[in-house]
C-alpha cells in the first residue's frame, strides 16, 4: 500500500528537514568553536566534519579543516580540505602558502613550487623568495643520501610518540607518550594522547635495549622532554606550566612550556628550580647546553620575536646566573617556527625549522659557531630530513652516527626515533651548482676559484657539464674563504663562507643552486681636499670613453666625497675628469679589465688642489727637486714633480703661474740670484719642451736666497744641512685664472721665448 502526501505536506516536511539540518549544523559549528578555543583540535575537526556532512560548505569551515589537519600533522587529510577551499575561490594568499606546504609534505614538489610562486607573485614577500625554485631544486637534498643509512629503532618505538633522544653515560634518554600503566590518566587535549614522560634505555652503538625505565624525579603530570645535561650532576628539561593561560591574541587556553632544572641524587634526579626567564604568558622550552656549560639555547614565542617560535641564547655570567635572553636573529630564525635546538660538542647548533625552504614540515639544519656568531644555516638533506617533521637531533661525531625523531611515513608510531650512520663522511669543504638567473639552465662554461679572505687564489677548477663544482681543501676548514664564479670575460659572483667547523655531517657548505649573472663593472672612489684632508662635496665627476669620446656618465659628489659609476664595459679605455670651482681641474686615464670593482683611489691619490692665488706651492712635496752643486740641469729625480705640474697646467689651460726657484744662503748673493734664475728657466724649459704646455702660462722668477723658508741669519750659521735643503726649492703660485690677463707687476718679469727657440736651445745642449 502506498502513502500519498500532498504538495503542501511535502513542502512542510522539506522545510522541517532543512530547519533540522541547519539547527544541527549550527550546533556542530558552535561545539567545534568551543573545542577550538580550548585548543582541542582533534574534537574541533570532528565537529567541523559533522557540520560539513550536515550541509556546511563555507570557505571558513574548509579553511579551518585544512589548517587544523595540517597542525595535527595530517597532510593527506589537509590536502583534501584545501582542494575544497580552492574550489570555492575564496582563498587568501596565506592559504596559497599553507597549501604549498601541504603539497611538500605529500611530496608533490612540482605543484608546491607553483603555489609558492603564486604566493610570492601576489605578495612579493622577500622572506619567501627562497621558495621560487627550479624543477631540480629538491634533488640536491639527495646528493649524498647514499652515504647515510637510517633505521627505525623498533626496540623502543611504540604506536605512540617517541622523541628527542640524547646519549649520556651509555644510556639513551628519550620522551614517550606510551601508555605504560594500561590506561590513559593524564591526557593532552590538543592531541588526545598521554603527556610525554622521560625514559632511559641502555644503548650499544645505535641499538638500544628493549628494556626501558622511567627516569626518577623527572616525570610529572604534564609533558617532560628535551633533556639537556649540564656536566654530570645537572640537567635542564622542558615541562608544562600547571596553569592554563588565556592567549588574548587567539582567544585560546594554552598550557605554555617552561624550563626546569634538576640535580642528580643517589636515587635519580631532584627538581630544584625553574629557569629564571620562564613566563606563564608564553612558552620557554627545548633547552640545550654547551659542553662547557656557559651557553644555553632554547625556544620561545615571547613578544618581539621574528616568527612563531624563535631560538634564543643566554650566557652564564661570573656569578653563575643566566644573562637576559638574546634572539639569535633573522639569520638563524625565520618567519616560521624554530624548534628542538641541539648544541654539539663543537658548539655547532642543530635545530629544526618549518620556515626555511626544505623537503617539507620541520627540517633539521646546522649553524657552525664562529667567534660567538652563528653562521648561515645549512639543511642536512635527505635521508636525515624527509617530507614530514624531522627534529630532536643528536650527533656522535667520534663514531659518525647519531639519532633523530620523525613522523615520516613507514614508522611504527606517530613520532619514532631513528638512528643514522655515516658510511662515508660528507668530506667536502664547499660545493654547489651554478645556473643562469634568466634561463634557470646551466650557463656557459665557468670557473670556480677558492680564495682566502685576502683574495689569494688557492685553487681554481672548471665546473662540470651540469654546472656543479666542489672544493675539498682541508687547509681552510675552520677558516674563512671565498668562492668566486667567473669566466675569461668577467666575474659572475663572489660568495664568502667565513668559516666551517667540524667533520662528518658538519663538514661542508652545500651552497645548492646558485643563480648568477655577470656582475656590473663598478668604478668608485672618494675625493679629498689636499689642503685640509676633508672630503669634497660638489665635485663634478665625468667618465668619458676615450675610444669613442662619448660621455659615459656624470656624478656630483655629496658631503662624503664619494662617487660610484656602474656598468662600465670591460677592456675599455676611459678618462675620469674632476671639476669644481676654486680647484684645479684634474683628469685621470684608466683601462678596465675583468676586475668588477675599480677603486679610483688605487689609480690616483684622490686629492684635489684648491686654487689660492699668490699662495706658493712647493713642488718638492711631489718629488725632491735637487740640483748638483752650482748646476741648473734638471736631474731625473726631479721629473715626477715637474710632470705633475705639467698635467695640472694641461688640465687647466687658462691658468697662469709664476714658477720660481730659490737657493740657500751659502755663496755670494749675486751668484745665487743668477743660479736661481737659471734653475727656474730649466724647469720652464722642461714644462714647455717635454710637457708641451703653452709657454704663455708660465712666468719664471729667480729669487736667490731672498725668500727663505727657514731664516738662517746673516752669516748663514743658524741652519743645519736639512734646513738649508728646505730653502733650496722650486715653487709655483697662481697669478691669474686667465693667462691673457696677467697682473701688471708680473708682466715685467715675463720672458716669452718662442717654442722653436727653446727647442733649438735644447738640441744645442
Amino acid at each position: 500500500m502506498s502513502i500519498l502526501i500532498t504538495k503542501k505536506e511535502f513542502i512542510c516536511l522539506f522545510t522541517l528537514f532543512i530547519a533540522f539540518s541547519f539547527s544541527a549544523q549550527k550546533e556542530s559549528i558552535e561545539l567545534a568553536e568551543s573545542y577550538e578555543a580550548e585548543g582541542n583540535l582533534i574534537f574541533a575537526v570532528e565537529e567541523y566534519e559533522k557540520a560539513v556532512k550536515q550541509g556546511a560548505n563555507s570557505a571558513d569551515v574548509y579553511r579551518k579543516l585544512a589548517q587544523f589537519n595540517l597542525d595535527l600533522r595530517r597532510p593527506e587529510e589537509s590536502h583534501g580540505w584545501f582542494e575544497k577551499l580552492l574550489e570555492s575561490r575564496e582563498y587568501t594568499t596565506v592559504d596559497q602558502l599553507l597549501f604549498a606546504e601541504v603539497l611538500r609534505q605529500n611530496e608533490k614538489y612540482f605543484e608546491a613550487t607553483i603555489w609558492a610562486s603564486q604566493y610570492f607573485m601576489a605578495t612579493a614577500d622577500p622572506d619567501y623568495e627562497q621558495f621560487l625554485v627550479s624543477e631540480d631544486y629538491y634533488e640536491r637534498f639527495k646528493i649524498d643520501s647514499a652515504k647515510i643509512d637510517v633505521r627505525n629503532l623498533k626496540e623502543i618505538n611504540t604506536e605512540s610518540n617517541e622523541i628527542c633522544p640524547t646519549i649520556k653515560d651509555g644510556f639513551m634518554y628519550y620522551s614517550s607518550s606510551m601508555d605504560e600503566f594500561g590506561g590513559q590518566t593524564n591526557i593532552d587535549i590538543a592531541t588526545n594522547s598521554n603527556f610525554l614522560n622521560v625514559y632511559k634505555s641502555e644503548v650499544d652503538g645505535i641499538k638500544p635495549s628493549k628494556k626501558y625505565v622511567e627516569v626518577n624525579g623527572i616525570n610529572g603530570k604534564f609533558h617532560e622532554s628535551n633533556l639537556a645535561f649540564d656536566g654530570e650532576d645537572e640537567v635542564y628539561f622542558t615541562r608544562n606550566h600547571k596553569k592554563l593561560y588565556k592567549d588574548g591574541r587567539e582567544d585560546e587556553l594554552l598550557r605554555t612550556l617552561k624550563i626546569v632544572r634538576a640535580k642528580k641524587t643517589g636515587n635519580g634526579w631532584n627538581v630544584t628550580d625553574d629557569f629564571p626567564h620562564n613566563n606563564e604568558a608564553y612558552s620557554v622550552g627545548h633547552p640545550t647546553v654547551s659542553k662547557d656549560g656557559q651557553m644555553l639555547v632554547f625556544i620561545s614565542d615571547m613578544p618581539g620575536g621574528i616568527g612563531g617560535t624563535d631560538l634564543y641564547m643566554c650566557l652564564k655570567d661570573e656569578t653563575g646566573q643566566w644573562s637576559a635572553p638574546q634572539n639569535l636573529g633573522d639569520k638563524v630564525n625565520s618567519k616560521g617556527n624554530e624548534k628542538f635546538p641541539y648544541l654539539h660538542t663543537d658548539n655547532s647548533l642543530y635545530y629544526s625549522s618549518d620556515g626555511m625552504h626544505g623537503l617539507g614540515g620541520l627540517d633539521i639544519h646546522v649553524c657552525p659557531l664562529l667567534k660567538g656568531e652563528f653562521l648561515e644555516p645549512q639543511n642536512l638533506g635527505y635521508p636525515i630530513n624527509s617530507s614530514r617533521d624531522d627534529f630532536g637531533f643528536f650527533y656522535d661525531s667520534k663514531n659518525n652516527r647519531g639519532f633523530f625523531s620523525s613522523n615520516r611515513t613507514g614508522g611504527k608510531g606517530e613520532d619514532d626515533i631513528y638512528a643514522y650512520v655515516l658510511n662515508d663522511t660528507l668530506n667536502f669543504l664547499v660545493k654547489g651548482r651554478v645556473l643562469d638567473v634568466d634561463t634557470k639552465k646551466r650557463t656557459k662554461k665557468l670557473k670556480a676559484k677558492l680564495m682566502d679572505l685576502d683574495d689569494n687564489v688557492i685553487e681554481e677548477i672548471e665546473m662540470s657539464d651540469d654546472g656543479s663544482f666542489m672544493f675539498n681543501n682541508e687547509e681552510f676548514r675552520n677558516k674563512g674563504f671565498k668562492v668566486v664564479i667567473e669566466d675569461e670575460e668577467g666575474v659572475y659572483g663572489t660568495f664568502t663562507s667565513r668559516s666551517l667547523k667540524g667533520n662528518g655531517l658538519n663538514s661542508g657548505l652545500d651552497m645548492g643552486l646558485i643563480y648568477v649573472k655577470k656582475l656590473p663593472l663598478i668604478l668608485s672612489g672618494v675625493l679629498m681636499d689636499h689642503k685640509n684632508d676633508k672630503t669634497l662635496r660638489g665635485v663634478k665627476v665625468t667618465v668619458i670613453n676615450r675610444e669613442t669620446g662619448e660621455v659615459f656618465e656624470e656624478f656630483i659628489t655629496a658631503s662624503n666625497g664619494e662617487f660610484t659609476f656602474e656598468g662600465l664595459e670591460e677592456f675599455t679605455k676611459y678618462t675620469i675628469k674632476l671639476e669644481r670651482e676654486g680647484f684645479f681641474t684634474r683628469t685621470v686615464d684608466f683601462e678596465t679589465g675583468i676586475n668588477r670593482h675599480i677603486n679610483f683611489n688605487d689609480l690616483d691619490w684622490g686629492y684635489m688642489e684648491s686654487i689660492e692665488p699668490e699662495i706658493p706651492i712647493v713642488l718638492d712635496e711631489y718629488s725632491e727637486i735637487n740640483f748638483d752643486l752650482g748646476s741648473w740641469k734638471i736631474r731625473p729625480d726631479a721629473e715626477p714633480a715637474l710632470d705633475y705640474l705639467t698635467i695640472l697646467l694641461m688640465e687647466n689651460p687658462y691658468i697662469a703661474i709664476e714658477l720660481s726657484a730659490h737657493t740657500d744662503c751659502l755663496g755670494q748673493d749675486d751668484f745665487n740670484l743668477e743660479l736661481s734664475h737659471k734653475r727656474a728657466r730649466s724647469a720652464y724649459e722642461y714644462l714647455v719642451i717635454s710637457g708641451g704646455i703653452n709657454h704663455e702660462q708660465v712666468i719664471t722668477k729667480g729669487y736667490g736666497e731672498t725668500k727663505p723658508i727657514v731664516d738662517c741669519g746673516k752669516s748663514c750659521s743658524r741652519c743645519n744641512s736639512k734646513q738649508l735643503a728646505e730653502n733650496r726649492r722650486i715653487e709655483f703660485k697662481v697669478i691669474s685664472t686667465d693667462f691673457s690677463q696677467i697682473p701688471d707687476e708680473y708682466k715685467i718679469e715675463r720672458e716669452v721665448i718662442p717654442v722653436e727657440e727653446l727647442m733649438n736651445e735644447g738640441n744645442q745642449k
